[in-house]
């Protein structure tokens, strides 16, 4: 089972994501958010294309 990282309250997005009231999210979507800015924009596009096909 994946760990979980704690977000701060004054920082969580304010939206109905799973975890984001509780503040809680599962480590590989808080590592994902941290590296976000690093992925070549292919990369991002990818990951985005797949997360909105399963919609």
């Amino acid at each position: 089972m994946p760990s979980e990282t704690a977000i701060s309250e004054e920082r969580g997005a304010k939206c109905g994501a799973p975890g984001a009231q509780s503040g809680v999210v599962d480590a590989e979507l808080a590592e994902l958010i941290q590296r976000w800015a690093e992925l070549p924009e292919a990369v991002k596009a990818g990951i985005l294309a797949m997360v909105r096909s399963g919609e």
